[in-house]
């Protein structure tokens, strides 16, 4: 991603260009359709206690505060 390998072992990674996906889950609350850009949001390996507590939070799109989100902005993927 933008000349950047991540190599890590995740609980969650998608891509979008679009806000929300499978039904109002805001995994890229600030992803925009035609700004030529993919917004990665990548969520460390956390617990099912961690997964209960965000889940909300991905709902409204408030989860990337959490240190274990970690959402970028890229022209490729791969």
């Amino acid at each position: 991603m933008n000349d950047d390998r991540i190599s890590s072992d995740f609980f969650l990674l998608t891509a979008g260009n679009g806000i929300s996906l499978g039904g109002g889950f805001n995994l890229t609350p600030h992803a925009e359709l035609d700004d030529g850009y993919l917004d990665v949001c990548m969520v460390d390996n956390i617990n099912r206690i961690g997964v209960i507590r965000n889940l909300l939070r991905v709902y409204k799109g408030t989860h990337m505060h959490d240190p274990r989100v970690n959402i970028v902005r890229t022209k490729e993927f791969e």
